[in-house]
């Protein structure tokens, strides 16, 4: 069994997290898989929109 972990950041802003992520594999097949984008103050930059998908509107009202 293998947990691989994922983290989306914008390092513009002293590297915050805007998205968590795992997956549980057991040999080449997933087993689950969980992810959450994660909210903060700052306003994203058009770099980390186009390199990501995830906009300023998307982290409104999620976990911090």
């Amino acid at each position: 069994m293998l947990m691989l972990f994922l983290l989306s950041y914008d390092l513009h802003h002293a590297g915050r997290i805007i998205e968590i992520g795992a997956i549980r594999l057991d040999g080449l097949n997933q087993v689950t898989e969980f992810s959450s984008l994660v909210s903060t103050d700052i306003e994203l930059t058009d770099d980390i929109v186009k390199l990501t998908g995830i906009n300023s509107d998307m982290l409104k009202g999620q976990p911090s």
